[in-house]
């Protein structure tokens, strides 16, 4: 098997070597290592075809990754077979007379927002905070969440169009590619839109070769806000009245003082008296218009009896944009309990699981707990309830996981809804009767081997 899928990719883009293995045996999580049986890097489409009919002549699995940074295992092989590493798929060719750019799907968001800035656009999702490594395919089969959400939505929502290599090995162009005399400028076209059907489906329907997005004008103008809040209740409500107005590029909210305290002590220590704190971000084509903006969310921050703490936290947030996480793994690894959920119910999710820090000690036992809050358009939120310990104490890992297990649990319950999945997650995914079986009835006419990712969404045969 080795030796043909050199055959396709060259001798030095595939192999069997076990130290490899062990590396692209892991995500980001602390989901337990799977190896797969073989680590092929494609660099064409015509690869992925032919890895893809060879994979079906034999019977051998296949999953694609990306940067491999998830929390949740998506990008692991649960059979073994064959990982492509994608990450050799990063073209950038921005089409300016369109306001499109087509990218490969193993580029990283921290590339894609150089390249579009050196030509004086940015795209609208601007990547997970993991976007040195996270790769523009990862997070579109992802549903992601993230850095300018609050303006332009998850990271699906900017594509127009997706080359998509099927699991049988067959190339299908979606959105107004379905003409082959268009270019890739626009998703709802004449028919279904297929496009959709790609976006968050671990590319257990399909492997992505490259994705269009639209873009925009670099901004001209950026204003920051931030604002401090007594309680979780005021702190919403002047986020949720911001963010219905989409007006932010990006806003996020640090929920309790544990979090504040975590993630920036020195605003707990000046402002001791603050139990939240959400920042806002404004990128507009003129000052005015930020300086109008801003103006209006002071005015809604005031209302709200919030405290305006200044623009030097925000600039630092989104100066760095990528660099923000990297200081929180002081506090060592965490499990990822994202989910999306309505804006309104901050307050009550909040006291829920503070409730349940307490109940297994978390605070007692010295374990760093971050609790935030980022917007996805007008009406949710990327909610956040991480709890942090370091790799080498196996009690409070395991103390963690059991929490976690629980809180996975009560998010379905409670009517939140896991966009960022995986392995960790698939058994608690318990979607109603029907769609399940219209998705595994899409699954298995799309690929009636079960060759890509086999497993994804608790689907097998």
């Amino acid at each position: 098997m080795l030796s043909r899928l050199q055959d396709i990719v060259g001798e030095s883009n595939a192999t069997d070597r076990d130290t490899v293995l062990l590396t692209y045996s892991r995500d980001a999580s602390l989901v337990d290592t799977l190896k797969p049986d073989f680590v092929v890097r494609p660099s064409t489409i015509q690869h992925i075809s032919d890895i893809l009919r060879l994979a079906n002549k034999t019977g051998t699995p296949v999953i694609a990754a990306g940067g491999r940074c998830g929390m949740g295992g998506a990008c692991l092989p649960q059979k073994g077979g064959i990982m492509l590493d994608m990450t050799g798929i990063n073209h950038v060719v921005i089409t300016p007379e369109n306001m499109t750019v087509t990218v490969g799907a193993g580029c990283t968001w921290g590339n894609l927002l150089y390249e579009l800035k050196q030509k004086g656009f940015k795209p609208g999702f601007r990547g997970p905070y993991s976007g040195h490594s996270a790769t523009v395919g990862g997070s579109v089969s992802s549903n992601s969440i993230g850095l300018a959400s609050a303006r332009w939505g998850q990271a699906p929502q900017g594509v127009t169009s997706l080359t998509v290599v099927l699991p049988e090995g067959d190339i299908l162009e979606t959105g107004s590619r379905i003409n082959p005399h268009a270019r890739p400028f626009n998703r709802f076209t004449s028919t279904a839109d297929l496009t959709g059907l790609f976006c968050g489906d671990h590319s257990f329907l399909g492997v992505k070769y490259d994705i269009t997005l639209r873009i925009y004008p670099y901004p001209e103008s950026i204003e920051y806000c931030a604002f401090g809040f007594s309680n979780i209740e005021d702190a919403t409500g002047a986020f949720y009245e911001i963010q219905k107005l989409m007006i932010a590029e990006d806003m996020t909210m640090v929920c309790d003082k544990a979090s504040i305290r975590g993630v920036i002590e020195e605003m707990a220590d000046l402002f001791p008296d603050i139990e939240s704190l959400f920042v806002v971000i404004l990128e507009e084509p003129s000052a005015d218009i930020s300086s109008a903006k801003q103006q209006l969310c002071q005015a809604i921050a005031q209302k709200y009896r919030g405290k305006d703490l200044g623009d030097m936290f925000p600039k630092v947030y989104w100066n760095s944009k990528f660099e923000m996480i990297t200081p929180l793994f002081k506090y060592g690894m965490w499990n990822a309990t994202c989910h999306c959920l309505e804006t309104f119910r901050i307050p009550e999710i909040v006291s829920e699981l503070k409730t349940t820090f307490r109940d297994y000690g978390i605070e007692k036992k010295g374990l760093f707990s971050l609790i935030c809050a980022m917007p996805a358009l007008n009406n949710c939120v990327s909610f956040v309830g991480h709890v942090y310990g370091k790799e080498d104490d196996a009690e409070s890992l395991e103390l963690i996981k059991e929490m976690w297990d629980k809180k996975k649990k009560d998010v379905w319950e409670y009517g939140g809804v896991p966009y960022w999945t995986g392995i960790a997650w698939y058994p608690y995914l318990e979607m109603t009767p029907q769609f399940k079986a219209t998705l595994e009835r899409i699954k298995k006419a799309l690929d009636p081997k079960c060759i890509l990712n086999p497993g994804a969404f608790s689907l097998e045969y």
